[in-house]
């Protein structure tokens, strides 16, 4: 898709990252199906809307510098701000009816924690630029939340450990892939370094995660989220 349609394979990569970020925050205490896929939906857009309102021009320009590393055309200030107005209302106003229906099966308290976790986040991405909030994101956040999901999948009981026991646990059993992979990504910086420098790298770097976004998503999706899929409307 890469080099077929550039263009496309862009999009599908936001998107896809869009929806998994915000499936691997969905709640586990969701009673519904429906909550599960609105909250993945509505989290996943609201790590693309904040950036756009608060920062629009350096997510235009890592926007485009990714377009122009796949030889795509770059995209205009009035078509993301078109996409914003979009996006904005559809967001705040599902957000809302989500913590709603939270509120209506008597579950205050995960309405209450969700609408504290978004807050949290919107300030995370309007204080700190795209690149930098969405590292710290998806560092600390998003694959934190992978790790402690990884550990009980494999049988790990955490109860009354900390969470550098936990970090370690699964750090152990993850350092022959892990070393692997970095390796991997050296040689991949090394042979652009005389190519590129700059935001190019960070484009570099988009374009690699792209490639293994879309078997980590399906993974995450269709085996750890499984219960989700096969848990029905109620």
């Amino acid at each position: 898709l890469w080099y077929w349609r550039p263009g496309l394979a862009v999009a599908f990569f936001f998107g896809l990252s869009a929806w998994h970020w915000g499936s691997g925050d969905a709640p586990a205490a969701a009673r519904y199906r429906a909550q599960w896929l609105a909250h993945s939906l509505l989290r996943g857009g609201l790590i693309f809307l904040v950036p756009l309102l608060a920062w629009p021009f350096e997510t235009q320009l890592l926007i485009n510098n990714l377009l122009v590393l796949a030889k795509a055309a770059p995209v205009s200030a009035g078509a993301l701000d078109a996409a914003t107005q979009l996006l904005m209302p559809l967001v705040l106003a599902g957000h809302l009816a989500l913590w709603g229906s939270y509120a209506a099966l008597k579950q205050p308290r995960l309405a209450r924690t969700d609408a504290l976790e978004a807050l949290l986040l919107t300030v995370l991405l309007v204080v700190l630029p795209p690149v930098l909030s969405g590292s710290v994101y998806f560092v600390f956040w998003h694959s934190l939340g992978h790790v402690l999901r990884m550990n009980a999948l494999m049988g790990y009981r955490a109860v009354g450990r900390s969470l550098w026991v936990e970090l370690g646990f699964f750090l152990k059993r993850a350092a022959p892939l892990l070393t692997v992979s970095v390796a991997a990504l050296a040689v991949l910086y090394a042979w652009y370094w005389t190519q590129a420098a700059g935001a190019v790298f960070v484009s570099l770097a988009l374009l690699v995660a792209s490639v293994v976004t879309l078997p980590h998503a399906l993974l995450v999706t269709l085996g750890m989220d499984a219960a989700w899929w096969q848990r029905g409307s109620k």
